[in-house]
């Protein structure tokens, strides 16, 4: 069985629905560990100003508390699923692309699953091909289990 489980969180509809495959998971294998992960992307705004120029304006202070706020919020709803069923998780919240994040996280905290939503249903594959679950998949080295939404 496993042992130590990464589950990624994004606020998604199809997050929380991996969140709770997880905890059914962990409910059969009571001594994994869980580390849920929110993987906080640069914020800024780029305007493109002609066909040429993109100028970027830098956000006020109070947009970067509601984000901030907004991704406190999305862990601890997620965080909430596993307490309400009596499971003791971990969160950690990294800065960078998701899909590397959670690739890199996983790795160096030694993790052997990464349970996951995605977002994108069907065989669309275009879509597919840039979604951040599918990056996940084919650059993880430990099993990458997709919950779809």
């Amino acid at each position: 069985m496993y042992t130590k489980i990464l589950m990624p969180t994004s606020g998604a509809p199809c997050s929380f629905r991996a969140a709770e495959y997880a905890r059914d998971l962990l409910k059969i294998n009571p001594s994994a560990q869980l580390t849920i992960l929110y993987v906080r992307q640069r914020p800024q705004r780029t305007y493109r100003v002609y066909r040429w120029l993109e100028v970027e304006v830098p956000l006020s202070e109070e947009v970067k508390r509601q984000i901030c706020e907004a991704e406190e919020r999305i862990l601890t709803q997620t965080a909430k699923i596993f307490t309400d069923a009596g499971i003791v998780t971990d969160t950690d919240v990294v800065h960078g692309t998701p899909a590397e994040e959670i690739c890199a996280y996983a790795e160096k905290g030694g993790h052997d699953l990464i349970v996951m939503g995605s977002r994108i249903g069907g065989d669309t594959k275009g879509l597919f091909a840039r979604s951040i679950s599918h990056h996940v998949v084919h650059t993880a080295k430990c099993a990458v289990l997709i919950v779809k939404g």
